[in-house]
């Protein structure tokens, strides 16, 4: 296990260390620097030779700083985190609750759950990590793990299961922010035009080809246009406050 370093052996503050003993240490796992050097006083011998032998030995590329759930640890140069070490920290970052829930203790992001670093890899889910160990599948980027249980801290794999991106929302009537939101991000992948030239595209009798040739845009936008299928206007049945929040040029701003 990568944490049997961690705690064995304990130095003493007199204690002298030598590149050839922390490489031995660093060889068995890795091995965070307070586990070397538990004084808190730099000046004491057992930090001062601590740090000297670490840095004599990654001047000679023998060993090197990984990050192990956003700690940090020395380790060797050829050392990789396997997918059953990876696990087996993850379960030393949870405990049981007396309703069969493990509850992760690390960070936990709002959106995405339960979150963990492995070394210079962007962090992951704690759930996605888990699934895939146990069931031996990859997930698909559009795949997410949700809990059945109601506690979004739980990473019991027991507890888990697996839904397409957004379907738990499926059906759900959007809001007048999201329209919005989903209006503008449409403007921008079909081109940019003022809102006078969609006014003057809606009230325009050309032929799309002509009207398209002078905007800049392909006619099948124009007739999209003119349909009211794109670059929608969510601002006129709407007054108070949701004409207000309107008034401003930013979708974002809308929003």
């Amino acid at each position: 296990m990568i944490h049997q370093c961690s705690i064995e052996p304990v130095f003493g503050t007199k204690h002298i260390h030598t590149a050839d003993a922390v490489l031995e240490l660093v060889r068995k796992g890795p091995v965070q620097f307070r586990t070397l050097a538990p004084s808190r006083k730099s000046t004491t011998k057992v930090r001062i030779t601590a740090r000297a032998a670490i840095s004599e030995l990654e001047d000679k590329g023998l060993i090197r700083l990984v990050h192990i759930g956003h700690l940090p640890y020395y380790a060797t140069a050829e050392w990789d985190m396997d997918p059953a070490n990876k696990v087996l920290h993850i379960q030393g970052l949870t405990r049981h609750s007396v309703c069969g829930c493990h509850i992760w203790e690390g960070y936990v992001d709002k959106h995405r759950g339960p979150m963990v670093r492995f070394n210079r890899e962007p962090a992951r889910g704690v759930r996605r990590i888990l699934w895939e160990q146990h069931t031996g599948k990859e997930l698909t980027k559009d795949e997410v793990v949700k809990v059945t249980c109601e506690d979004e801290r739980c990473v019991n794999p027991l507890h888990f299961k697996v839904i397409i991106r957004n379907t738990d929302r499926a059906g759900e009537e959007k809001t007048i922010v999201t329209k919005m939101r989903m209006s503008e991000a449409m403007r921008k992948r079909q081109g940019k035009l003022t809102p006078e030239q969609i006014e003057e595209i809606r009230q325009s009798d050309e032929p799309n080809k002509v009207v398209a040739a002078r905007m800049g845009v392909t006619p099948s936008n124009i007739g999209l246009i003119r349909t009211h299928r794109i670059h929608k206007d969510y601002t006129s049945p709407f007054v108070g406050m949701f004409a207000s929040l309107a008034a401003n040029d930013s979708g974002k701003k809308r929003a």
